[in-house]
C-alpha cells in the first residue's frame, strides 16, 4: 500500500497569503489500521465502525417524537407522529 494510493490532497486558499493543505485518507485504510494499532482512540473507533456496520442492515425505525425549535421565538414543540 502506497500513500498515493491511499490519499488526496485537498489545497483551500482563505485568501491569497493563506492556503491550507488537508490530505484526505481512504476509509478502508483507516478502518485497517485503526485494527493495527492498539489505543484507547482506534479501541473507540473499531467499536463504532463495528456498531454501524450492524446497523447498516437494519430497518429504518419510525421517530416517536419529533422536536422543532423555532430561532426567532426561541421556543420549542413537541410533535406525534401518526
Amino acid at each position: 500500500m502506497r500513500e498515493p494510493n491511499v490519499t488526496k490532497e485537498y489545497r483551500y486558499a482563505l485568501n491569497k497569503k493563506e492556503e491550507y493543505i488537508r490530505t484526505y485518507y481512504n476509509l478502508e485504510v483507516v478502518i485497517f489500521l485503526s485494527f493495527r494499532i492498539q489505543s484507547l482512540y482506534t479501541k473507540a473507533f473499531r467499536e463504532w465502525v463495528l456498531n454501524a456496520f450492524c446497523e447498516y442492515g437494519k430497518e429504518a425505525t419510525e421517530p416517536e417524537v419529533i422536536i422543532l425549535f423555532n430561532t426567532n421565538t426561541r421556543k420549542s414543540t413537541l410533535n406525534m407522529p401518526n
